[in-house]
Formats: C-alpha cells, sequence, structure tokens
C-alpha cells in the first residue's frame, strides 16, 4: 500500500517534468583542461555534470569540478591577471586568420591561446613581439573561440568567431 501511495503521489511530479518547457536535453559528454598563471594553477574538469559541483582554491591551485561554461572561463582567465594588455584582435568574424594589433610597445614572447566553447585548449602559437602579428586559422574548424593574448605581465582576452 505505501509503494502504491507513493508512486502515486511522484507520478504527476514525473509527468510534470517531462513536459516542462525549461527542460534542456543534451548529451553527457566530458571536457577539461588546466593553465598555469603567474605560480597558480587553473585545473578544470567536466564529466557530464549539469551544473558547478564544486570549487577548491588555495593560494597556489584552483581546482573546479562540473560544467564548465564559457562565460565563467572568460570570466576565470581575465581574473587570473590583473594587468590588461591594449591590444585590438581583428578580422572579427574571420574566416582564415587573425591580426593583433597592440597599442602599447610589446618586448619579449607572445604567446597566443586558443580555447572552444569548452574550454579546451585548440591552439597555442609562440612569436616574438612586434607591432602587429598575424596567425593563421585555417586548421580550426568554424565557431566561437575564446582568446588569450599574453606577455610577460600582461595579457588580454576576447571572443572571436570563425566562418568557413
Amino acid at each position: 500500500m505505501k509503494k502504491l501511495l507513493l508512486i502515486l503521489l511522484c507520478l504527476p511530479l514525473f509527468s510534470l517534468g517531462q513536459s516542462s518547457p525549461n527542460l534542456l536535453r543534451s548529451t553527457i559528454s566530458n571536457s577539461g583542461s588546466s593553465t598555469q598563471t603567474n605560480n597558480k594553477y587553473i585545473v578544470q574538469q567536466s564529466v557530464g555534470q549539469i551544473s558547478p559541483i564544486g570549487l577548491k582554491e588555495t593560494n597556489a591551485h584552483s581546482v573546479r569540478q562540473g560544467f564548465i561554461q564559457p562565460a565563467q572561463l572568460k570570466r576565470m582567465l581575465v581574473a587570473s591577471n590583473a594587468a590588461d594588455l591594449l591590444v585590438s584582435v581583428y578580422p572579427n568574424p574571420t574566416t582564415d586568420k587573425i591580426i593583433l594589433a597592440f597599442n602599447e610597445l610589446v618586448t619579449g614572447k607572445v604567446n597566443l591561446s586558443i580555447y572552444d566553447q569548452m574550454g579546451k585548449l585548440v591552439m597555442e602559437e609562440n612569436k616574438e613581439g612586434q607591432a602587429e602579428l598575424s596567425y593563421s586559422l585555417a586548421n580550426l574548424a568554424a565557431g566561437n573561440y575564446f582568446v588569450k593574448v599574453n606577455t610577460a605581465n600582461k595579457e588580454y582576452v576576447t571572443q572571436i568567431s570563425k566562418q568557413q
């Protein structure tokens, strides 16, 4: 009798959840990345969770478990370095390459990192600093990406769109 009563009580809730317009259907996937910034490691991992379920931070490490949203990734990357690099990234959208035009003197190495929407590093390249640097995106599929530009003590993060 108790089982029947429990089933009758839960049945309306189950059917309500199935017809909800806010219900998002997706596949189970996994992704992750790790980044080192100024003596601090950022480790991210997502394996089929539908929301962030854990964050542990110390002075040297930051570990996040759960679904990694692109906007959250951008905030994490921007927050990792206080000094903003003055640079323009164009054309956006692009079909085959991007150009970095620096609005300040850049000396030393310039590191370009490109991440997909899940936070996976898909391209990384180091070049010697100049007023303008050009990078080929021919090996990337069409889609939206995060671009992170690092110098010795400054960084810049933006989003670009690559089209066919």
